[in-house]
């Protein structure tokens, strides 16, 4: 499943040699199709249903990442195929879903955005995974807290890539405990930090975030803010 049949782009020549391996030893090509290539049964069709209705589409670092939290009343063995098919019907660029049980919350992490390792994304929730499919339990974090923290580590993990796609910003000097010593036009003595595009494209500001603290990633959010290369 996590190679889409060996036709998705992360499948490996390792996956391949290991696939004619296993059929090498008598592996049954007819019962991968009867258990990984199925229809949704009536019970995972109820659970897609519902991730359907509680999907909400949010903008993070200028992609659309769907969101679906749904409670559940016992673990389900097959989520990650109920959540591949949502994926794959809504074209969903990155979806994350959270099922509830308390006290854990089982969070599904899918992406076909190009660069996006969500592998990555989970390790921050205790999980792991691969560039395109990853999971977590997570356990002592409230739902809307975990939505939050997921967002916040998405549009880290998003925002550095898109640095070394395009414009690449540096702090080239700031000034804190401004008590006086500069003063801008309104007469004012603000703390601030210059930011240079060290990159060969022009870059927006929009979505960056600021912060002293490593768990609280969104103590200052950028407005859009264009910045041309080699300016400030």
């Amino acid at each position: 499943e996590d190679t889409g049949g060996l036709s998705y782009r992360e499948t490996t020549p390792d996956d391949l040699r290991t696939s004619a391996w296993l059929l090498e030893k008598g592996a049954s090509l007819g019962w991968v199709r009867r258990w990984v290539l199925k229809a949704l049964q009536p019970e995972q069709l109820e659970l897609l249903n519902r991730m359907v209705e509680a999907t909400e589409e949010v903008m993070v670092a200028g992609s659309p990442v769907a969101l679906s939290m749904i409670e559940v009343d016992r673990y389900h063995e097959e989520a990650a195929f109920v959540v591949h098919r949502w994926i794959e019907i809504f074209e969903i660029a990155v979806g994350a879903v959270m099922l509830v049980r308390p006290p854990n919350i089982n969070l599904i992490l899918r992406s076909r955005l190009p660069g996006l390792h969500i592998g990555r994304v989970a390790q921050r929730f205790g999980g792991g995974g691969h560039p395109t499919a990853a999971s977590a339990r997570v356990t002592g974090m409230m739902p809307v807290e975990l939505r939050e923290t997921l967002l916040e580590t998405l549009a880290v993990e998003m925002l550095e890539q898109r640095q070394l796609l395009t414009g690449v910003p540096m702090i080239t000097e700031f000034m804190v405990k401004n008590d006086g010593a500069f003063r801008d036009g309104d007469g004012r003595s603000p703390d601030w930090v210059e930011i240079q595009n060290v990159g060969d494209s022009a870059m927006d500001l929009a979505g960056y975030r600021l912060t002293d603290d490593p768990m609280a990633l969104s103590r200052w959010v950028f407005p859009s803010v264009t910045i041309d290369p080699g300016e400030y």
